[in-house]
């Protein structure tokens, strides 16, 4: 099940998608330092927006990220 979340404002959009662990996982770079990591599932964040420029044009800029969702493995770290 997908769910999309969006925001549209005059000069930028926003929009989330929810992510199982599976496609967290094959979405990402893997990272030895989040390996002691159970993810649960994330989310995938996109803002495009505009910026005026000089003589009539206009500058798209697009951002994105990864949000993961998870529990440590080690038994003895401290819960954030």
């Amino acid at each position: 099940m997908e769910i999309w979340r969006e925001h549209l404002t005059e000069d930028s959009w926003s929009f989330s998608r929810e992510l199982s662990k599976d496609e967290l996982l094959s979405f990402t770079n893997k990272n030895t330092n989040l390996a002691r990591v159970n993810w649960s599932g994330g989310a995938a964040l996109v803002q495009v927006s505009t910026v005026p420029a000089a003589e009539g044009f206009a500058r798209m800029v697009i951002r994105a990220s990864f949000r993961g969702y998870g529990q440590n493995a080690d038994q003895f770290a401290q819960p954030r």
